[in-house]
């Protein structure tokens, strides 16, 4: 966000003949990790989004390709006490951004995704967009 700050100060009084840049306002745009980034971000800072374009943006970590599933192939969390894991699994609840989805209520949203994609299958931009219409 500090970039978008910096952008209002060069943009300042008009600039090479570009209107002044809104600084309020942010369209939260990326690709794969960066379309997870474009859902984190927007989720998290829905009072400065104009508007949300993920291109294969991943919902959850553990959905994405062939990503460890937290706590799956860690044969020590068999010992591990309950209370510490239950702190390590909050810790990843923020990036579950299906869970967020009603933030974006009323904010225009562009989620593209192949359907042939074996990394980011394509159930995950439809489910963020169920979410997005319930």
């Amino acid at each position: 966000l500090a970039a978008l700050q910096a952008l209002g100060r060069l943009t300042a009084g008009g600039w090479h003949g570009f209107a002044e840049a809104d600084t309020t306002r942010v369209l939260f745009a990326g690709h794969s990790m960066g379309g997870h980034g474009a859902w984190h971000i927007a989720t998290h800072f829905p009072d400065l989004a104009l508007g949300v374009s993920t291109a294969a943006g991943w919902i959850r970590k553990e959905y994405y390709g062939d990503s460890n599933v937290l706590w799956e192939h860690d044969t020590g969390v068999a010992h591990a006490d309950a209370h510490l894991k239950a702190v390590l699994e909050g810790t990843v609840v923020e990036s579950y951004v299906d869970l967020l989805a009603p933030n974006l209520k009323g904010i225009p949203v562009l989620a593209r995704i192949g359907t042939e994609d074996r990394a980011v299958p394509a159930w995950q931009q439809r489910r963020m967009l169920r979410h997005l219409s319930e």
